[in-house]
């Protein structure tokens, strides 16, 4: 598992490392099997202020900073998670575990190069685990707790 040695213990600014989220992230891709690779995923914490459309996005890193970011840390990060702080201060951990799995499943390893592509559609494949519970956002007691529990089969 990555971890970042020179990361500032009370960061300062707008975006802060969210390492934390890299075990949530472990944990759903071993449990559900995802085609991710976690170490090479920069989660950030976007602490702007005000309410966003989104409580989270994911976006390739651009060359350049992938350069900076190996030669800061030893790590090759080539995806970013970023979740807005405001919309997501009040969920519940299951809602917690449900974004990142969202945003987990717009990304896929290419066998070719190793590295991670992105897709950015949002169709009823995309969410056909957690749509027979509902509206995950606004209605946490529905949602499987996928850290603890699992994907129930669909129609149950």
């Amino acid at each position: 598992m990555v971890r970042i040695e020179n990361a500032l213990q009370n960061p300062m600014g707008r975006n802060v490392l969210a390492c934390a989220f890299r075990s949530v992230a472990a944990a759903l891709v071993q449990k559900y099997k995802l085609p991710v690779d976690p170490d090479r995923i920069l989660f950030l914490l976007d602490r702007v202020k005000g309410n966003k459309l989104s409580g989270s996005t994911v976006f390739k890193i651009p060359q350049m900073w992938r350069e900076v970011l190996l030669q800061l840390t030893g790590h090759d990060f080539d995806m970013c998670i970023k979740i807005w702080e405001v919309n997501t201060e009040a969920l519940a951990p299951a809602q917690m575990a449900a974004l990142i799995y969202h945003e987990l499943r717009h990304l896929t390893l290419e066998p070719e190069t190793g590295e991670h592509a992105i897709s950015r559609h949002h169709d009823m494949e995309d969410w056909s685990e957690l749509v027979p519970f509902g509206d995950w956002e606004r209605c946490p007691s529905t949602l499987p707790d996928l850290m603890n529990g699992g994907l129930p089969p669909l129609g149950e």
